[in-house]
């Protein structure tokens, strides 16, 4: 027995440095019945994607812009996964695994078969290490899942977005599966005492610009990252050529996951050279209802009422509004000026509770239904579009809000979302956190959630239980199955 050991400490030595083990050695090799030991296997298969974006160079000419996504997969056997004896902390790690043999990006899985800390202690832990990267980073989106007796998926977890690794860091999940959950012989995860992991990496590699002309009359207008939603759309150009009729161009969009510290904006300008009008056709001049309504209350032409809102620093500021406007656009200045209040009568209102900026740029959108500044002013508009029932302001606060999320004012943002019924934006809040809980754990904004709203709080753990723990299943206590080593 001592010698069969010691063949397999040398077997991992020759693969490089082992990591620490309780008294189990580990091997890629099969055991051929030696002695009933701890046994590593792994196979990886890849495949390429390339998504290319069509845009048009200075000269004219069309340039294809390639975002290429490599996707591979590995299959992590552990063998007499019972017979493990790692402590809490203590990890197992796979062998490295690439795309392919030139692919300088190499990984391993890591588990923490008894958790990676007090917390996760009855769960079992797995991790995404990128052991060599040539770069300084990479972006990867992964999903594990374990293979049951016939081979299926089952209990898969996926990361909501692409992570950023960098050599030596790894992402995963601290409470991937419970181990009793695991370890019932009922559930069929671990069939002849073999644990079965296949994992799933996107990588999102280099990008590509390829110039060349082209007469395509479909051109690829489509920037696709991880796992886009594709929406499809029609552009129809009415009539261009006498006899040409009518032409119909489809085109794509797809959306995609910005991390929390990414902002991304995408214009896509398509210039035609050619173009006639035909003899016969009226051009209508373009809408413009909302610049000349812009322009009508900075004018304050015609208008018949006056809104005072105070502020602090330099006293009190008017502003002269029209009163069917106000009355067609918010049902509470509509109830204001139809029931003879005080405030119909002396035709001015005041604001006491919106300050000067965040009024004008209220009114700024009722007027012209866009606001400008929304991005800069979403915590206070929200407020003050929710009190006047301003629907459609009020969803562009939440979407502005959402797209700012980070771990410091994710807790903030629920208690807002949760103050002003913003429902859509309790949403993205809830989900943000369950995905980078350890970040806002560490924030301000997490302490003040933990005293001040207890009901927020157990709304975000029962949300974090539903996605992490497996359904419980009542059943007699795992068996081990003992054989003796035939020495």
């Amino acid at each position: 027995l001592t010698s069969a050991f010691t063949i397999r400490s040398e077997a991992v030595n020759k693969g490089g440095p082992a990591e620490k083990r309780a008294q189990l050695p580990i091997s890629d090799e099969a055991t051929n019945g030696a002695a009933e030991v701890l046994e590593l296997t792994g196979t990886a298969t890849t495949t390429t994607t390339t998504t290319t974006v069509t845009t048009m160079a200075d000269d004219g000419s069309a340039q294809d812009e390639s975002v290429k996504v490599v996707k591979f997969n590995y299959m992590w056997t552990i063998n007499n996964f019972s017979f493990c004896r790692e402590e809490m902390g203590e990890v197992l790690k796979s062998s490295t695994f690439s795309a392919g043999a030139s692919d300088k990006l190499k990984w391993c899985l890591r588990i923490n078969p008894k958790g990676l800390d007090e917390e996760s202690r009855d769960y079992l832990s797995l991790y995404l290490l990128l052991v060599q990267c040539a770069k300084s980073e990479v972006r990867a989106k992964f999903k594990f899942s374990i293979l049951n007796a016939k081979r299926e998926e089952t209990k898969a977890m996926e990361s909501q977005r692409a992570y950023r690794f960098v050599q030596g860091k790894d992402w995963g999940f601290k409470k991937f599966i419970r181990r009793d959950f695991l370890l019932d012989e009922s559930n069929g995860l671990l069939p002849d005492d073999r644990l079965s992991i296949f994992c799933e990496v996107s990588v999102v590699a280099e990008t590509v610009n390829v110039t060349g002309q082209t007469s395509a009359q479909q051109f690829k207008l489509c920037k696709s990252l991880m796992n886009p939603n594709p929406m499809g759309q029609q552009l129809r150009l009415s009539k261009i050529l006498e006899g040409g009729g009518d032409q119909s161009h489809p085109w794509g969009s797809a959306g995609w996951g910005l991390s929390s510290t990414s902002v991304g904006t995408t214009r896509c300008l398509v210039p035609y050279y050619g173009l006639k009008q035909c003899p016969s056709a009226i051009q209508v001049p373009p809408c413009r209802l909302s610049e000349d309504l812009s322009a009508l209350f900075e004018s304050k032409q015609f208008s018949d009422c006056t809104l005072v809102a105070t502020c602090k620093s330099n006293g009190p500021q008017t502003f002269h509004v029209h009163k069917a406007i106000l009355a067609a656009r918010s049902r509470v200045f509509h109830a204001m000026f139809e029931h003879n209040m005080t405030e119909s009568e002396r035709n001015e209102v005041a604001i006491d509770d919106v300050e000067p900026d965040v009024l004008r740029e209220m009114l700024c959108f009722m007027y012209t239904g866009s606001s400008p500044c929304v991005d800069q002013m979403a915590q206070h508009l929200i407020a003050a579009a929710d009190k006047y029932h301003l629907d459609r302001l009020k969803v562009m606060c939440e979407q502005a809000l959402c797209a700012a999320l980070t771990a410091e004012n994710a807790c903030v943002t629920l208690v807002l979302a949760d103050l002003y019924s913003a429902e859509q934006l309790r949403t993205h809040a809830i989900n943000y956190i369950n995905v980078n809980a350890t970040e806002v754990m560490n924030s301000e904004g997490w302490k003040d959630l933990v005293k001040e709203h207890p009901t927020l709080l157990a709304e975000v753990f029962k949300a974090l239980a539903t996605q992490q723990t497996p359904p419980v299943v009542l059943a007699a206590p795992p068996k081990k199955r003992i054989k003796h080593c035939p020495y």
